[in-house]
């Protein structure tokens, strides 16, 4: 009998110790899923950031080639009111010198009257 109720202790003990092992195992295997489970998040999460880091230097590129279309733009205005500047500036120049001589045709226009 006592040595049934040893060998029963005995076996209660190997069931124990199995059975923790089993809970051990258990905890592992859901440990492992959910880390599984964290770092397909966070791959999911890199993935977005990659796409949104793309698509912002898409944006900025096209941001870019847009400032130098307006920049070239804006010498070509620069040069062209420049120009239109300088034609304005030599008829001027030209109009006084023209001026004394509708003067003076008036004054004989005048002087025959």
């Amino acid at each position: 009998a006592k040595e049934e109720r040893l060998a029963a202790v005995a076996k209660a003990k190997e069931l124990e110790k199995a059975a923790e092992e089993e809970a051990k195992k258990a905890a592992a295997k859901a440990e492992a899923k959910r880390l599984e489970e964290q770092a397909s998040r966070a791959d999911a999460s890199a993935r977005a950031a990659r796409e949104a880091l793309a698509k912002a230097a898409a944006d900025e590129a096209r941001v870019k080639e847009k400032l130098a279309q307006l920049l070239r733009a804006k010498e070509l205005a620069e040069k062209e009111l420049a120009e239109k500047q300088r034609l304005v500036k030599e008829s001027t120049a030209e109009k006084p010198s023209a001026k004394p001589a509708k003067a003076a045709t008036k004054a004989k226009a005048s002087a025959k009257e």
